[in-house]
């Protein structure tokens, strides 16, 4: 069984991200023990700061219910984690990075090992939301997680 994005790096630490930006220095794709997958989501969440609070934003793709991340796993398939890139124009307002996200003509090509080590996702489909609190604790697992707040602030707690 895969450990969900979790990756040793050569010096032994865990990480759940890898930067597109130093995967060759990382050693992850000069190093036989290590290949390419696909990390299938329907979207990812990132904080925030609004006034002293950290706010969570919930980011998905409209009209994609699913979509896949570029991720990394060791041979053994124990061990994945899911590679970053700079944030693009709709995430950089709340996080400075974002999840490589594939399109569906990626997929062959990034398992294959042809791909390109992707940048920040081009497409303009890209949204996001403020959650609730209730993402932070890691005993909360359901759909509301996801709903939306209400669009005034003074409403958000």
């Amino acid at each position: 069984m895969t450990v969900w994005c979790i990756a040793r790096r050569n010096d032994s630490s865990l990480q759940i991200n890898i930067r597109a930006e130093t995967l060759a220095a990382e050693g992850f794709y000069g190093n036989a023990k290590w290949g390419r997958c696909l990390i299938p989501a329907n979207g990812y969440y990132e904080w925030t700061k609004v006034g002293h609070l950290k706010v969570p934003f919930y980011f998905s793709l409209r009209n994609h219910p699913l979509f896949a991340f570029a991720g990394t796993v060791d041979r053994t398939g124990e061990h994945c984690a899911i590679v970053t890139t700079p944030a693009n124009e709709a995430a950089s307002g709340i996080h400075d990075r974002m999840p490589a996200i594939l399109s569906r003509s990626q997929y062959q090509n990034w398992l294959s090992g042809t791909g390109e080590i992707p940048g920040p996702y081009a497409g303009d489909d890209l949204i996001r939301h403020p959650v609730g609190q209730a993402v932070n604790h890691r005993f909360e697992d359901d759909a509301s997680l996801i709903e939306p707040l209400p669009e005034s602030r003074e409403q958000w707690w």
